[in-house]
């Protein structure tokens, strides 16, 4: 879309986009096609990545640091975990600034 428009959309304006809001916003029809294409299959991929988050958080273990990463804006359970695993206990660092 900013390539065609040159104009930045979130990710939330995009999937508000009807057809007609697209066919007024580019240009040509292909571009139309591309963009609708593309959010067609990143909504397949966003239901079956749901799916797998639900799948893995019921088998992996809460650590006290993995909840505390839950209270940071914008980190969800996968990667709260991810981060948990690989940076071990935070209590080893003395001071925030290590």
């Amino acid at each position: 879309m900013t390539r065609n428009t040159g104009a930045r959309f979130s990710v939330k304006r995009i999937q508000e986009l009807t057809k007609e809001d697209l066919s007024t916003l580019l240009a040509e029809a292909s571009q139309v096609l591309a963009v609708t294409s593309s959010l067609v299959v990143l909504d397949c991929l966003w239901q079956q990545i749901k799916t797998l988050e639900k799948t893995m958080h019921k088998c992996l273990n809460h650590t006290p640091a993995y909840q505390q990463l839950l209270t940071v804006q914008g980190i969800g359970t996968i990667l709260a975990q991810t981060i948990a695993l690989e940076t071990g206990a935070i209590s080893r660092f003395p001071t925030v600034g290590n």
